[in-house]
């Protein structure tokens, strides 16, 4: 059975690696454990999918699809320590929102974020729930976290967030910083 840390977060998103260190476990997180939910803000007006957001002339259609990390992945950082992860990410557009972000690693959360050119930037005040092997974390995600279009095959990302063990209280800053690739 292959274990994952589970992350909780953004797409595009992700594995807890130095969690582990607030939230008292020794164990890997098992990637296939219960996914969460997400609680997230509302935006003002959302794009069809074909049409445009907005803030700019970037069409939601030129971020739908699926998109996975290059190379040797993304790069997440949880409590000052660091892993790479490989992870794929799904765009469709949004209802409040102009799209909507999930991924592989986090069943269950949805982050929404909306399009200002080739940039789309979370929306603000969103957070993820996840609960594994006893143990509950809510990601706060932060709204200058964003998925931005090189191209039309290629986008970076960059996730800030606060990882919160529930019981405890414990937080604990979170950074993701990756390349992605369309799929065809």
């Amino acid at each position: 059975m292959t274990r994952r840390r589970l992350l909780g977060g953004f797409l595009f998103l992700t594995g807890v690696l130095a969690c582990n260190s607030i939230a008292g476990i020794n164990e890997p997180i098992d990637g296939n454990s219960p996914g969460g939910n997400t609680s997230g803000g509302t935006s003002s007006g959302s794009a069809t999918s074909g049409g445009t957001s907005s803030g700019g002339s970037t069409k939601v259609n030129d971020y739908i699809g699926t998109w996975s990390t290059t190379g040797a992945g993304a790069t997440q950082i949880v409590c000052a320590e660091s892993q790479m992860v490989q992870i794929t990410v799904t765009i469709e557009a949004g209802t409040t929102s102009d799209i909507v972000l999930s991924n592989d690693i986090a069943p269950g959360c949805f982050l929404e974020a909306n399009i200002n050119g080739t940039q789309a930037n979370l929306v603000a005040g969103q957070t993820c729930q996840f609960d594994s092997e006893g143990f509950s974390f809510t990601y706060s995600y932060a709204p200058q976290s964003y998925f931005r279009l090189n191209d039309n095959k290629s986008a970076s990302v960059s996730l800030q967030a606060v990882v919160r063990k529930d019981a405890t209280g414990k937080e604990c800053p979170f950074s993701e910083i990756g390349t992605y690739a369309r799929q065809p």
